[in-house]
């Protein structure tokens, strides 16, 4: 072969070299590279819209991270959001999808997961989910289209999963975060109920009122605390009226752990005043006539349905001995 041929192929291959490296995304077809180039710390807010449902709306506070959906709001924690925002920051291994019909994909309009990362004001990532692809022996990808300059690729990971999100996930559901054990303090204010219970250091393994005139056994106080815990991860009641919490009101009891009081109050709203409208009948399900809310979580009202545990409840630690009465 001659020099000069020798030379031209050279160039050739350097040519080829440099436009493969140089090439706009959009002409490749299989990278193992971040798309999505973003600072997860720097990003401010982050929209999440997913198909029939209200926006949901995450976004640095003071001390972490604010989500509000639909007029509601919550303090969302922070590594739940990180999760979000690391999964987007991480996509690597992708593919470029080259179609005409980007709704066999899953990009109809009513099927797409639009999210939007700010930073301050600046919107810095707009991203539109597709949907799931399970490849026998392999992971399931995921279909993602940027608007920006419209290219579709398959990537790793089940996002669409990961943020079908609302509200409710970043809500808490615990009523009582104490263990039953450790309560020091007993105070319950009920229908015909008004009770203060401490236990006695002699003889121990009861609990008595102030002027000793009631004592409770040790176990029978323990079983309430017990039912106490099933108030834990009830459904929310979005659908109860807070401001009117004074005057529906009818029981509340104070636990005292640890030196942290737990104030846990019930509510009965009566059929006259429960809302006739459909649009507010939440799941397919009626408002529960019944409403439970904890100090321990300020934000949040929850349905309770058993009226045989709101009475259990509300009436304080069952078997009372009465001493002036032996």
């Amino acid at each position: 072969m001659k020099n000069k041929h020798l030379v031209l192929l050279f160039l050739s291959v350097l040519a080829s070299g440099l436009a493969a490296r140089w090439l706009p995304l959009r002409y490749r077809t299989f990278f193992d590279s971040h798309l999505l180039r973003f600072d997860p710390e720097a990003v401010s807010r982050m929209v999440v819209s997913v198909p029939g449902s209200p926006d949901l709306f995450l976004e640095r506070i003071e001390n972490g991270w604010g989500a509000e959906q639909n007029g509601r709001a919550a303090v969302a924690p922070a590594d739940s959001v990180h999760v979000l925002l690391s999964a987007l920051a991480g996509v690597r291994t992708f593919r470029l999808i080259k179609t005409d019909r980007p709704d066999t994909l899953g990009f109809l309009p009513e099927n797409i997961l639009h999210i939007r990362l700010f930073q301050g004001k600046k919107l810095v990532e707009r991203i539109e989910i597709g949907m799931e692809q399970a490849v026998p022996n392999e992971d399931v990808s995921t279909y993602l289209r940027l608007p920006v300059h419209g290219g579709v690729y398959l990537v790793n990971g089940q996002l669409r999963r990961l943020f079908r999100r609302s509200l409710d996930d970043f809500r808490g559901t615990t009523i009582f975060p104490f263990a039953p054990s450790t309560v020091v303090r007993i105070e319950v204010s009920g229908p015909g109920t008004d009770l203060v219970l401490l236990p006695k250091n002699a003889p121990p393994g009861l609990w008595s009122d102030a002027n000793g005139s009631v004592s409770v056994p040790d176990s029978a106080v323990l079983i309430w605390l017990r039912q106490v815990q099933r108030l834990n991860n009830l459904p929310f009641a979005d659908d109860f009226d807070e401001s009117r919490d004074a005057e529906t009101q009818f029981a509340a009891f104070v636990l005292e752990s640890g030196g942290q009081s737990l104030l846990v109050r019930f509510f009965r709203v009566q059929p006259p005043d429960l809302p006739e409208n459909p649009e507010r009948i939440r799941n397919g399900h009626p408002p529960s006539e019944y409403v439970v809310q904890s100090s321990a979580n300020p934000l949040n009202y929850f349905a309770i349905s058993d009226t045989n545990l709101i009475r259990v409840l509300c009436q304080g630690p069952v078997s009372p001995i009465r001493l002036n009465d032996r």
